[in-house]
C-alpha cells in the first residue's frame, strides 16, 4: 500500500472539517444529487448520510488522537470552499483514511502486536505514529492505534460502510 502525502490526522481533519462545514440539509442534497447522478438509490443516500455523521463522531472521539484537535477551526477552514470542493474533500479523505488504516494495521501486525507488546516493538509503533499518524506533540497510545484499525476496517463498522458507499459511487 502506497500512502498518499500527509498523515492519518490530515485525512481525519479534512473529513471532519468538510462534513462539519455543511449544514445537514445542504449536505444531504449534495450527496443525493451526486449519488443519483451515479444511479444510486435513495436508501444508499440515506445510509451514507447517516454514516457520514457517525464517522464524524467516531473521528472526534477516536482513541488515537486527542479530541480537542477536531474543532471549529478545522471546520472554518472550509468556509471559502464551494459544495463540490467540500464533497470532493470528503471523498478523498475517506480513501486516504482507508488506505492509512490498512497500512497501519499491516504494520502493527508485522510487530506481532498484542496488549503486552514487547518494548522494542512498542517503540517502533510510536515511531510509525509520529511519521504516519500525527506529527505534532502527542502521547502515543499503541492500543488506541490498534483500536482505530479495528473500528475502521471491520466490515460491520460505519466507516467501512461509508467506504463501500463511496466505492460504489466511484465505480458507478
Amino acid at each position: 500500500i502506497v500512502l498518499p502525502e500527509g498523515s492519518f490526522y490530515d485525512d481525519m481533519s479534512k473529513f471532519y472539517g468538510a462534513v462539519g462545514s455543511f449544514d445537514q440539509t445542504k449536505l444531504y442534497s449534495v450527496l443525493s444529487a451526486n449519488f443519483k447522478a451515479a444511479k444510486m438509490d435513495d436508501q444508499k443516500v440515506k445510509d451514507t448520510f447517516k454514516n457520514l455523521y457517525k464517522v464524524n463522531a467516531l473521528i472526534k472521539n477516536n482513541p488515537m488522537i486527542r479530541p480537542d484537535l477536531f474543532n471549529a477551526t478545522i471546520v472554518s477552514g472550509f468556509s471559502t470552499k464551494n459544495d463540490e470542493e467540500k464533497f470532493n474533500a470528503i471523498f478523498d479523505s475517506i480513501k486516504g483514511m482507508y488506505y492509512r488504516a490498512q497500512h497501519m494495521d499491516k504494520y502493527l501486525k508485522s510487530l506481532r502486536w498484542n496488549t503486552d507488546i514487547v518494548e522494542e516493538d512498542r517503540e517502533k509503533a510510536v515511531e510509525y505514529f509520529k511519521k504516519h499518524v500525527y506529527t505534532g506533540e502527542h502521547v502515543v497510545d499503541v492500543n488506541g492505534m490498534a483500536g482505530v484499525c479495528k473500528e475502521f476496517l471491520s466490515p460491520a463498522s460505519d466507516f467501512y460502510k461509508l467506504v463501500e458507499s463511496f466505492d460504489a459511487f466511484a465505480h458507478a
